[in-house]
């Protein structure tokens, strides 16, 4: 196997990013990051300010100059970065919204480190500007904790200033299309001696002589680790490439998993594309959402109020009827509601190499496309459309037109009388529905995170069942979350750049070791 192109460090001439070793490894560095999103660069950035050699293995391709092949999700995302204002009240906040499955003391960790997240990222060449107030849990005392937010051009412009640190700034070598496959033991203490991982379609073997990093992502596009932790069908806008790696990886080496039917997630539009091109929008406009059975079942403001948690109210389990009576559930609208604006919000892959966005998908303004692909059905009347929401075999609808009928006309009495009495929608959301021709657009719960993965501890270690940390190995990220109940936007960014960082160092940190050899399954 040919040896992987050596990067000088700029101070350390003398030592590469990587250096070839043998017998039974191809190659050694003395912390490899498997996973290069937004926490595994802020780890190769803080493991190698801290003296490491570092090596990055990622699973997808480069980019080239016109098209994104690499979408990590903290480059899809909308970017916002939370800090938090007060280090007390927040961790005590996030412990409170953890309902309990978040220890203490990761939530003041969270906390303290995130507070650090602004001057982290201006450190590093983004420069940034205040968004807007994110808090999405006023149920609970110190929301106001997390009011600050900012953007550094959203997740490709953040990513930007990142892969810059990372490939330009400090030469950390990055091995694009080298997904990791498993964790290499020490058989007697369990240690973490490297990585196997593919490169070319071959086993690649890296040896860690200091520690082990996963920051792989999530696993929404794995339909078994779904089914394991959700139980019902979901739809996702997030990296394709998030298949659940580092969870077998861990798994394997003996960690305990946690948050595993948590997420950070909304309702998305189905469509036919992988990964879903778009989140869905409701705006004040003529629309309701309702269940299988044709009826409102929630405020439909909600998705600007509490973002991230919104698909919580989709996945209810009616015990009596054995079956999930909102998933799917549907946006119904009228004419006036398909002219007022797009339905769904475009996704980023990044940004070209002369600076211009790459969407996956660009939503029409007046969702003529988007009919036309068949994303959303069409019916001049109320009967019409329900016949065609009944038809589709995937979607278990038992829907009546006569109840859809019945809940439309409640609902324009709550627009004529200006109050939701069911539901407390705003006033300003209470627009009359009845212009025909009429709509409806498929939407199921998922999202940008899933949350589950390794347990880890306040150092970012990887936790066995018993409670003690897998040696030298750390995790950070999308990738076994802290979080069970997401508190605010910019907080899934905001942590896996602070764990990152935290994993980076303490990664570096570690001894040298000395004589390993590889026992590679």
């Amino acid at each position: 196997m040919a040896t992987p192109e050596q990067t000088a460090r700029p101070g350390r001439a003398d030592a590469p990013s990587a250096t070839r070793r043998a017998p039974g490894w191809d190659l050694e560095a003395e912390v490899v990051i498997v996973g290069y999103g937004g926490a595994g660069a802020a780890a190769a950035i803080e493991a190698h300010d801290a003296g490491a050699q570092v090596l990055i293995l990622e699973k997808q391709k480069a980019d080239t100059p016109t098209f994104v092949h690499h979408t990590p999700s903290s480059r899809m995302c909308a970017g916002a970065l939370l800090v938090p204002s007060d280090v007390p009240l927040a961790a005590r906040h996030l412990e409170l919204v953890s309902l309990g499955n978040t220890p203490a003391d990761i939530c003041q960790t969270w906390a303290e480190e995130m507070s650090h997240n602004l001057e982290w990222v201006e450190k590093i060449g983004a420069r940034c500007e205040p968004l807007f107030a994110t808090g999405e849990t006023p149920m609970y005392p110190g929301q106001e904790s997390l009011q600050q937010t900012f953007t550094a051009g959203a997740g490709p412009g953040l990513w930007a200033a990142l892969e810059n640190a990372v490939e330009k700034a400090r030469k950390i070598e990055v091995l694009y299309e080298c997904p990791g496959r498993e964790l290499v033991t020490d058989p007697e203490t369990g240690a973490v001696l490297g990585v196997l991982a593919l490169r070319e379609g071959n086993n690649f073997a890296v040896r860690a002589t200091r520690a082990v990093i996963l920051t792989t992502g999530g696993f929404q596009w794995d339909p078994q680790l779904l089914r394991e932790a959700f139980g019902f069908p979901t739809a996702w806008y997030a990296n394709p490439g998030n298949t659940g790696d580092g969870v077998r990886m861990a798994q394997k080496a003996g960690a305990a998993m946690w948050h595993m039917d948590a997420c950070g997630g909304r309702c998305i539009p189905v469509t036919d594309m992988v990964p879903n091109p778009v989140t869905g929008r409701y705006t004040a406009r003529p629309i309701i959402a309702v269940d299988k059975y044709g009826r409102r079942f929630f405020d439909e403001s909600i998705i600007e109020t509490r973002t991230h948690q919104m698909w919580r109210d989709a996945v209810y389990l009616d015990s009596k009827l054995g079956r999930y009576p909102r998933i799917p559930y549907y946006l119904v609208f009228d004419e006036k509601g398909r002219l007022a604006g797009p339905l769904g919000r475009a996704n980023p892959r990044g940004l070209l190499a002369d600076g211009r966005p790459h969407h996956f998908y660009e939503w029409s303004q007046d969702a003529s496309a988007e009919v036309a692909k068949g994303w959303i059905m069409k019916g001049d009347t109320i009967e019409e459309l329900v016949a065609k929401i009944t038809q589709d075999p995937q979607s278990e609808a038992l829907m009546d037109p006569a109840v859809l009928k019945e809940t439309i006309a409640e609902y324009n009495a709550c627009c004529a009388a200006g109050e939701d009495s069911r539901f407390g929608r705003p006033k300003e959301w209470l627009q009359p529905l009845g212009t025909p021709p009429y709509y409806a657009m498929k939407m199921l719960p998922g999202g940008m995170s899933t949350h589950g993965g390794p347990k880890r501890n306040t150092r970012s270690q990887v936790m066995d069942p018993f409670g003690k940390p897998i040696p030298r190995l750390y995790a950070a990220g999308e990738l076994g979350s802290i979080y069970y109940f997401q508190p605010s936007a910019g907080s899934t960014l905001g942590e896996a750049l602070a764990f990152g960082r935290i994993a980076g160092r303490n990664a570096a940190a570690e001894t040298r070791q000395a004589g390993a050899s590889a026992q590679a399954a």
